[in-house]
Formats: C-alpha cells, structure tokens, sequence
C-alpha cells in the first residue's frame, strides 16, 4: 500500500493500473501525509526531501515514469499485477471484469477496454519489467 504527495498524481495512477493500492495526498501537509501513511500502514512516495527523509517515506530520484516505476518496486517491494488485477486510476479501486478485454470500477462506474492506450501502457510496464529483470 503506497501513498503518492501531491507532486506524484500522474505515478499514483500509474501503480493503480499496475494493480497496487495507491492513494493519493492532495493539499496535506508533510505531517498529515505521515499520519495518514501510519494510520493505514502505507509507504509514502514523494519527490520533496524533506518528506523523504520520514523512516516510511521513500524519495524518489527518477524523472521518467517507467524508472520512477521501477524505483518504487525495488525500494518497496511492492508487486504489481497487470493487467490480471487492475485498479480504477481515479479512484484507486479494483476493477471488476465485464468480458474479454473489458473492465468496470464498481465504487465510480467508469468503464475500461483495451484501445489505443494499451499500447503505451504495456510499452512502459515492459520497460519496467526489462530494468528489473521481471519475468512475466
């Protein structure tokens, strides 16, 4: 379970489709981010030093979403599982199966089918999957 500052949106979504629990801090201060990350027992991901520096915080150098992908799961360990349990990217919650290559999320209702975004989306993970030595 990983929690994303405000600076990490885009890095959040990206671990939800990868299917991790991933929640998102918008407007919190660095004292709610950790209090919040204690509470649910979730590791903070931030791009500020300061936060960083939190004994269940990890700072990300990265720039580019397939590396800061790819440092999140070796510094954490977390595991991904795509596309065999995704999560809604905006609501962060597992997406129920509604046929070949069709998905919904329950909680907003939100529909998702593999189309020109699939591309991209499997393009990065295996770029991830290639800088750690994934099997699938």
């Amino acid at each position: 379970m990983l929690l994303f500052d405000e600076m990490l949106k885009k890095l959040c979504r990206w671990f939800r489709i990868l299917g991790v629990d991933s929640a998102y801090a918008k407007g919190l201060s660095d004292r709610e981010i950790e209090e919040w990350a204690r509470r649910e027992g979730r590791v903070i991901i931030t791009k500020d030093k300061e936060l960083g520096k939190r004994p269940n915080a990890v700072f990300l150098e990265s720039e580019e979403i397939a590396s800061q992908i790819a440092e999140v799961i070796k510094k954490t360990g977390v595991k991904v599982a795509f596309p065999n349990r995704t999560r809604c990217p905006l609501c962060n919650r597992a997406l129920v199966e509604k046929g070949e290559k069709r998905w919904e999320c329950p909680n907003c209702g939100k529909e998702y089918w593999v189309g020109s975004h699939w591309k991209n989306i499997t393009k990065v993970y295996e770029q991830v999957r290639k800088t750690l030595k994934i099997t699938p």
